[in-house]
């Protein structure tokens, strides 16, 4: 089961216990709040795994629907880095990185 939790800055922090997916879930919110994009010094971004994104968004791999779903993971944020995508895996694909953006 994958899902996607959006904490608002102004949640109290404790324990929250909810179902997705059908399965439980335990979420513990602490007393710290992130800043926003524009003002974070540095960028990461883990989402560059290509099957992680055609499992999440439920596409075929290396169809047409999945090189549009990776595309935005591939543009920089909207902040001020110098970021740089890369694909990393045991299973080199001829052509992949010609065809991703």
């Amino acid at each position: 089961v994958a899902f996607e939790v959006k904490v608002p800055a102004r949640a109290r922090p404790g324990r929250y216990r909810f179902r997705a997916g059908g399965e439980p879930v335990d979420l513990r919110v602490i007393n710290r709040v992130l800043p926003e994009p524009k003002d974070w010094k540095y960028y990461l971004d883990l989402w560059q795994h290509p099957w992680a994104v055609s499992r999440w968004e439920n596409v075929k791999p290396f169809s047409k629907a999945h090189y549009a779903a990776m595309k935005p993971h591939c543009q920089p944020a909207s902040i001020t880095t110098c970021p740089s995508s890369t694909i990393d895996t045991d299973f080199p694909r001829y052509g992949v990185a010609q065809n991703m953006l």
